[in-house]
Protein backbone atom coordinates (compact mmCIF):
# COMPACT_ATOMS: atom_id res chain seq x y z
CA UNK A 1 0.00 0.00 0.00
CA UNK A 2 1.55 3.43 -0.80
CA UNK A 3 1.97 5.58 2.02
CA UNK A 4 -0.47 8.74 2.08
CA UNK A 5 1.22 11.84 0.31
CA UNK A 6 -1.31 15.16 0.79
CA UNK A 7 -1.72 16.95 -2.17
CA UNK A 8 0.49 20.33 -2.88
CA UNK A 9 -1.64 23.11 -1.63
CA UNK A 10 -1.37 26.12 -4.37
CA UNK A 11 -2.63 29.33 -3.25
CA UNK A 12 -3.94 31.84 -5.64
CA UNK A 13 -4.53 35.42 -5.06
CA UNK A 14 -6.51 37.66 -7.39
CA UNK A 15 -3.91 40.69 -7.22
CA UNK A 16 -0.89 38.63 -7.92
CA UNK A 17 0.50 39.16 -11.19
CA UNK A 18 2.25 36.44 -13.13
CA UNK A 19 5.65 35.52 -11.91
CA UNK A 20 5.00 37.87 -8.53
CA UNK A 21 5.54 35.91 -5.01
CA UNK A 22 3.43 36.10 -2.19
CA UNK A 23 4.35 38.38 0.86
CA UNK A 24 6.16 36.66 4.17
CA UNK A 25 3.25 36.19 6.72
CA UNK A 26 0.74 36.26 4.02
CA UNK A 27 -2.68 34.07 4.97
CA UNK A 28 -5.19 32.46 2.98
CA UNK A 29 -8.03 30.43 3.14
CA UNK A 30 -7.14 26.77 1.67
CA UNK A 31 -9.35 23.86 0.47
CA UNK A 32 -9.74 21.52 2.91
CA UNK A 33 -8.01 17.68 2.50
CA UNK A 34 -10.00 14.40 2.94
CA UNK A 35 -8.16 12.01 5.41
CA UNK A 36 -6.61 9.08 3.83
CA UNK A 37 -8.59 5.89 3.85
CA UNK A 38 -7.19 3.71 6.41
CA UNK A 39 -7.21 0.11 5.64
CA UNK A 40 -9.11 -2.40 7.98
CA UNK A 41 -7.67 -5.26 9.78
CA UNK A 42 -9.74 -8.54 9.79
CA UNK A 43 -9.23 -10.58 13.25
CA UNK A 44 -10.66 -13.20 11.69
CA UNK A 45 -8.89 -16.18 9.36
CA UNK A 46 -10.11 -15.77 5.54
CA UNK A 47 -10.27 -18.72 3.57
CA UNK A 48 -9.14 -18.09 -0.25
CA UNK A 49 -10.45 -21.00 -2.77
CA UNK A 50 -8.88 -21.17 -5.82
CA UNK A 51 -11.01 -22.56 -8.65
CA UNK A 52 -9.49 -24.96 -10.93
CA UNK A 53 -6.69 -26.33 -8.74
CA UNK A 54 -4.05 -25.25 -6.48
CA UNK A 55 -3.03 -21.21 -6.16
CA UNK A 56 -0.62 -20.18 -8.56
CA UNK A 57 3.11 -20.33 -8.17
CA UNK A 58 6.00 -18.06 -8.86
CA UNK A 59 8.35 -20.63 -9.22
CA UNK A 60 8.63 -21.38 -12.97
CA UNK A 61 8.53 -25.56 -14.41
CA UNK A 62 11.53 -25.65 -15.83
CA UNK A 63 14.45 -23.33 -16.08
CA UNK A 64 17.47 -23.62 -18.64
CA UNK A 65 20.50 -23.97 -15.99
CA UNK A 66 24.11 -21.85 -17.38
CA UNK A 67 26.84 -21.55 -14.03
CA UNK A 68 28.83 -24.40 -13.10
CA UNK A 69 30.26 -23.64 -9.74
CA UNK A 70 33.72 -25.55 -10.28
CA UNK A 71 36.00 -22.54 -11.87
CA UNK A 72 37.67 -25.26 -13.53
CA UNK A 73 35.17 -26.07 -15.97
CA UNK A 74 32.32 -24.23 -17.88
CA UNK A 75 29.12 -24.49 -19.59
CA UNK A 76 29.08 -24.73 -23.41
CA UNK A 77 25.41 -24.82 -24.06
CA UNK A 78 22.68 -24.58 -21.32
CA UNK A 79 20.89 -27.31 -19.03
CA UNK A 80 16.96 -27.59 -19.74
CA UNK A 81 15.44 -28.88 -15.77
CA UNK A 82 12.72 -29.35 -14.86
CA UNK A 83 10.96 -27.91 -11.76
CA UNK A 84 9.00 -29.67 -9.01
CA UNK A 85 8.25 -29.15 -5.38
CA UNK A 86 7.52 -32.22 -3.17
CA UNK A 87 7.29 -31.66 0.82
CA UNK A 88 8.50 -28.05 0.76
CA UNK A 89 11.79 -28.90 -1.07
CA UNK A 90 12.68 -27.93 -4.69
CA UNK A 91 13.40 -30.42 -7.12
CA UNK A 92 15.44 -30.08 -10.14
CA UNK A 93 15.22 -32.73 -12.55
CA UNK A 94 17.37 -33.55 -15.92
CA UNK A 95 15.41 -36.18 -17.53
CA UNK A 96 17.92 -36.62 -20.38
CA UNK A 97 21.08 -37.68 -18.46
CA UNK A 98 18.41 -39.03 -15.53
CA UNK A 99 20.26 -36.70 -13.06
CA UNK A 100 18.50 -34.82 -10.04
CA UNK A 101 18.99 -32.27 -7.51
CA UNK A 102 17.01 -30.87 -4.55
CA UNK A 103 17.01 -28.58 -1.82
CA UNK A 104 14.99 -26.14 0.48
CA UNK A 105 14.92 -23.27 -2.13
CA UNK A 106 15.48 -22.71 -5.65
CA UNK A 107 18.90 -21.39 -5.28
CA UNK A 108 19.96 -24.42 -2.94
CA UNK A 109 18.87 -26.86 -5.54
CA UNK A 110 20.71 -25.01 -8.32
CA UNK A 111 23.94 -24.79 -6.37
CA UNK A 112 22.89 -28.63 -5.48
CA UNK A 113 23.03 -29.49 -9.30
CA UNK A 114 25.61 -27.65 -10.37
CA UNK A 115 27.94 -29.47 -7.88
CA UNK A 116 26.94 -32.73 -8.45
CA UNK A 117 27.18 -32.54 -12.50
CA UNK A 118 30.22 -31.17 -12.66
CA UNK A 119 31.25 -34.30 -9.87
CA UNK A 120 29.71 -36.42 -12.37
CA UNK A 121 31.60 -35.11 -15.23
CA UNK A 122 35.04 -35.90 -13.52
CA UNK A 123 34.02 -38.79 -12.36
CA UNK A 124 32.99 -40.49 -15.61
CA UNK A 125 35.76 -38.95 -18.00
CA UNK A 126 38.56 -40.59 -15.83
CA UNK A 127 40.99 -42.24 -17.88
CA UNK A 128 41.07 -46.18 -18.21
CA UNK A 129 37.22 -46.50 -16.55
CA UNK A 130 35.12 -49.27 -18.26
CA UNK A 131 31.64 -47.62 -18.45
CA UNK A 132 28.29 -49.51 -19.31
CA UNK A 133 26.18 -48.42 -22.26
CA UNK A 134 24.04 -46.54 -20.27
CA UNK A 135 27.08 -44.16 -18.18
CA UNK A 136 28.75 -43.84 -21.56
CA UNK A 137 25.61 -42.08 -22.58
CA UNK A 138 25.23 -39.75 -19.52
CA UNK A 139 29.15 -39.26 -20.33
CA UNK A 140 28.59 -38.15 -23.88
CA UNK A 141 25.43 -35.90 -22.99
CA UNK A 142 27.55 -34.13 -20.04
CA UNK A 143 30.30 -33.82 -22.81
CA UNK A 144 28.31 -31.84 -25.08
CA UNK A 145 27.23 -29.84 -22.70
CA UNK A 146 30.58 -28.86 -20.42
CA UNK A 147 34.15 -28.10 -21.45
CA UNK A 148 37.21 -27.30 -18.89
CA UNK A 149 38.22 -24.46 -18.68
CA UNK A 150 42.07 -23.24 -20.58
Amino acid sequence: MAAFAPTPIVAYAEDQKPGSSFAEGSTFDLPEQEAPKMPVLVSQPVSVLFVGGPPPSARPDSVLFGALSNPKFRLAKPIHLSVTTEEGHVILTWPDADEFACGETMGEALDEFAKSIADLYVELNEPGLNLGTELQNVRELLNQHIRPRM
